[in-house]
């Protein structure tokens, strides 16, 4: 079993949420599953929170979802979600993040839209959405490919923002992520 540390990545104004309480209460058993019953090979690597383990991740994936009607269908929802969190939690340890509940970017009748936001880059980051659009990047019917994943394209521009909020003077770069 994979042991996570105790960590409070959330805005605090959005446990006024009940249904993102309990997404958040959810949060670690959700991430432990992932890493060890979803993508055991994940969990495996000496530190999947990195971009080899979103690599590894979507790697996963692509192999389990065919295609865009397996990514979306209702069986997949729980399996989906928690390659979501994944996803969403590397951003949120490696790039100072935190998440939060943004219901003005969700579907109609949505409740609960976990989002990222970190350090240094400016637009809110949806796991949910950047796990399936790389499922299906460059597969008929799905969006073209980019040259490293839409993911991995991801992750390097939020390091590089991240690299430059961290070497800037933070106070006059208040650029803020949580809060």
């Amino acid at each position: 079993m994979t042991v996570l540390p105790e960590r409070d990545n959330t805005v605090a104004h959005d446990y006024d949420n009940p249904g993102y309480r309990a997404w958040c209460a959810g949060h670690a058993a959700a991430l432990d599953e992932f890493l060890t019953v979803d993508a055991a090979v994940v969990g495996a690597l000496p530190d999947p929170w990195t971009l080899a383990g979103l690599r590894a991740a979507i790697a996963m994936a692509r192999t389990r979802f065919p295609d865009r009607a397996a990514v979306l269908a209702e069986e997949s929802r729980m399996s989906i979600g928690r390659l979501g969190r994944f996803v969403g939690e590397v951003f949120v340890r490696r790039f100072d993040g935190c998440w939060c509940n943004v219901l003005d970017t969700a579907p109609a009748e949505t409740e609960v839209w976990p989002m990222i936001r970190c350090r240094g880059y400016l637009a809110g980051i949806s796991p949910r959405c950047e796990v399936e659009l790389a499922i299906v990047e460059g597969r008929s019917g799905g969006p073209a490919a980019t040259r490293r994943g839409i993911v991995a394209e991801l992750f390097v521009s939020v390091a590089a923002k991240h690299l430059a909020w961290t070497t800037a003077d933070r106070l006059s770069n208040p650029t803020a992520a949580c809060g």
